[in-house]
This record gives C-alpha cells, sequence and structure tokens, in this order.
C-alpha cells in the first residue's frame, strides 16, 4: 500500500467574522443531497475529486465537501475549507488510516465554527463554540432505514503535536471536536478544525485502492428535510453486483443477467452520474476492477 503524507496548514479564526444562519446550512446540505451522489465510479473517468464532482456529480467525501465549499463561497461569499477527520469504528476498512475521511469547516468568529459532514448525512451542522466544552446535539440520517440518528461531541485542543502514524499528524493547538453516535458512547472520531492541503493524494490515495468494488448512493430529501436513499447499487465481486431500491433489494446477480426492463428502470436514476450507459459503465467498471485485483 502507498501513502502519502497529509499537509496541512492551520485555520486562524481570529481572521473571520462571517454570518451564517443554521438554517441557510440545512438547506445547502438538502441541496447537496438531492443533487450529488456519494460513488467511487466517476474515479474511472477522472483523475481528482474536483473533477468527479464537477464533471459527474457524484464523488467520495472530498468532492462532496468541495461541492458545499463551492456553493457556499458562491451564494454567500463564506469561507471554508476541507477539513481531516477520523471515522467511526464501523466504517473502518483493513490498511486505513486513522485520518481516513474528509468533511467542511466554517471558521464563523474568534471564537465559533461549523462542521459539516454531507457524506454522514448531516442533517444540519454541527456548530462549536471555543467557550462551551459540550456541543448541541445534532441530527444525521441512517439513508437506507430511514432512522435519524443523534450526534453528540464536545471540543477539545491539542496541547501538543498529535502523532497519529508515520504519515499523518496535527500540529500543537488544534481545535478538535471529538464526535460520537448517542447510541454508541465508546465509538468515538475526531473532526480536526484544520485546512488539509492534499486531499486527494493523502486520503484518496488508500480509500480507492482499498475499496476497490465501487459503488453509488443516489439519495433524496423529502417533504420532512429527512434525507434517504433511492438506489444503492454496489459491486459485491467481479461478478456480482447488488442493486437496492427504495430500500428493498431490486437485483442480485451478474450484470449480464440484468434485463432490459431492469436497465431501463435503473438507468433513469444513474444516467446523470454516468459518461456513459449503464451497461456499459458497469462492463467498464468490472474490467477495471478485475485488473486491479
Amino acid at each position: 500500500m502507498n501513502y502519502n503524507y497529509l499537509k496541512t496548514k492551520e485555520i486562524n479564526r481570529k481572521d473571520y467574522n462571517q454570518k451564517i444562519s443554521v438554517k441557510t446550512i440545512i438547506k445547502l446540505l438538502q441541496n447537496n443531497y438531492k443533487t450529488n451522489a456519494f460513488s467511487t465510479f466517476s474515479y474511472y473517468d477522472y483523475n481528482t475529486s474536483q473533477e468527479c464532482i464537477e464533471n459527474s456529480n457524484s464523488s467520495n467525501c472530498i468532492g462532496l465537501s468541495i461541492y458545499l465549499k463551492n456553493l457556499i463561497q458562491n451564494k454567500l461569499n463564506i469561507k471554508s475549507f476541507l477539513i481531516p477527520a477520523g471515522i467511526p469504528k464501523a466504517y473502518e476498512k483493513e490498511g486505513y488510516l486513522n485520518i481516513s475521511h474528509v468533511s467542511l469547516g466554517i471558521p464563523i468568529d474568534e471564537n465559533i465554527y461549523m462542521i459539516l459532514d454531507p457524506a454522514f448525512y448531516f442533517l444540519e451542522p454541527i456548530v462549536v463554540n471555543s467557550k462551551n466544552s459540550i456541543n448541541k446535539s445534532i441530527y444525521s440520517a441512517n439513508i437506507f432505514d430511514d432512522r435519524i440518528q443523534v450526534v453528540e461531541s464536545k471540543n477539545l485542543n491539542l496541547n501538543q503535536e498529535l502523532i497519529l502514524n508515520q504519515y499523518q499528524k496535527i500540529p500543537k493547538n488544534t481545535d478538535i471536536c471529538e464526535c460520537n453516535y448517542v447510541n454508541d458512547k465508546t465509538d468515538k472520531w475526531n473532526y480536526y478544525f484544520i485546512e488539509i492541503l492534499n486531499p486527494d493524494e493523502s486520503i484518496s490515495g488508500f480509500f480507492l485502492n482499498i475499496r476497490r468494488k465501487p459503488w453509488i448512493t443516489i439519495t433524496n430529501v423529502g417533504d420532512n428535510g429527512i434525507c434517504r436513499c433511492l438506489l444503492n447499487l454496489r459491486f459485491i465481486n467481479n461478478n456480482l453486483i447488488e442493486i437496492k431500491k427504495n430500500g428493498e433489494l431490486y437485483f442480485y446477480g451478474d450484470y449480464d443477467d440484468l434485463k432490459d426492463e431492469n436497465i431501463n428502470e435503473i438507468e433513469k436514476y444513474v444516467r446523470k452520474y454516468f459518461k456513459i450507459n449503464l451497461k456499459n459503465m458497469l462492463k467498464k467498471s468490472k474490467l477495471t476492477y478485475k485488473l486491479l485485483n
């Protein structure tokens, strides 16, 4: 496995006095869930997360955060930064480094910043006030079973450099937002409020190498404002794909066994995210996945 060193830069909140409401952020998160898909198929066609999200409206956590970053800048003239993060144990894979995730941080003023995590389907931002040790709990969506998850968090500050592994370290005095889901207080993950300068090199490089079996998760937002999965398509191995539609198993088997009516139905969901038609995209992905393994 080839890893690259994490490169970071301090975000000095003293330089900012930005005004943005939680309601506005919620609307922008909903816009993202309606517009973009969490997917790795796009990396077969494009080299970077930015190219993926700009050209296919699909990407990993990096591209989804880039989309929100650009949306917030263009619509509201608000500055935000990609920030590195850990993940809950449930999402860990062998070979992942401590920091294997990227989200978005918004400096509000000297004391306050926000964290947005579109890949974990946050329904609202975490608002961190360094004057308080505990933050207000927020909600995220479990998009596959319509459950709402409560995210708790507290504030930390590094009093010395944090060396996570050979390739990743976080400088002294960095602010940390430590999170857990309320139903499992022992499974914690951290957001580091520091700009990540090389997310694709330091995160996507090993993430995509480990998560070689491609997938796409397409979401929408209901009238209640809650994000849910419309379609989840993923390779199980080189020969098998699984497709779930609205939470129900729609197809499981070799893509060659997809009938025309199946292809036409799924094509309605995925056509905006793929450069080529569904059948050819699956064939291309299957061949690439076979070569990688």
